[in-house]
């Protein structure tokens, strides 16, 4: 009885899992976001390796790269 209660819990979070996730449409090829400005010491290796031109402030677009990763994280 307990197996068959996990079951069927589990197939109820599934379900509403993948309810709610097929429900958001995909970014279109062409979708923007914001021009996001950065700034703080930027070393030589990781000028290099986003592909800036110049030290110092960058925004998003400024990074030569097919694809960029933002990873935000919550300080308060």
């Amino acid at each position: 009885m307990r197996h068959k209660t996990f079951a069927l819990a589990l197939a109820g979070c599934l379900t509403i899992l993948l309810g709610f996730s097929s429900s958001s449409p995909a970014a279109s090829d062409n979708a923007k976001i914001a021009n996001l400005k950065f700034s703080g010491p930027v070393t030589e290796a990781d000028q290099k390796y986003l592909g800036l031109k110049s030290p110092g402030n960058f925004s998003l677009q400024d990074i030569q790269a097919p694809y960029v990763l933002i990873e935000i994280t919550r300080t308060t």
